[in-house]
């Protein structure tokens, strides 16, 4: 077993041609951690449509370092970008979450097996449940 630590400007710097940036994910596991920094979530998620994958072709400048694929799920977030309705929204989201949840627990980094989950409906605090 080998063992590589990289510093976080080689990481993530958006050089195509080094192999140790997290888009190129050369490697059985690798971790770091990631965080939803707007309270809309479609910019979070789609780092899982398939066409963010990261690969030569786009200078693994791709946000889906995973490189999952998933039809239903892509089709799911064109349905939300259009989605007018905040609960229909909300449930569209929630759907994709599952997807990726079940799909690519094994190399998801990001979602970590957990569900966002409002505490009141006038409380912007937020917490999680594991697991679920």
């Amino acid at each position: 077993m080998e063992l590589k630590s990289v510093v976080a400007s080689v990481f993530f710097a958006s050089d195509p041609a080094n192999p140790d940036t997290y888009p190129h994910f050369y490697a059985d596991l690798q971790m770091y951690n990631t965080t939803m920094g707007a309270p809309d979530p479609q910019y979070f998620m789609n780092q899982f449509t398939s066409w963010e994958a990261a690969s030569k072709e786009n200078k693994w400048q791709g946000r889906n370092i995973t490189r999952w694929r998933n039809e239903e799920y892509d089709r799911i977030f064109r349905s939300a970008e259009g989605e007018m309705d905040p609960v229909k929204r909300a449930a569209l989201f929630i759907k994709m979450n599952d997807l990726a949840i079940q799909n690519v627990a094994g190399h998801s980094h990001h979602l970590a097996q957990r569900r966002l989950r409002r505490r009141r409906p006038s409380s912007r605090a937020w917490s999680c449940r594991a697991g679920t």
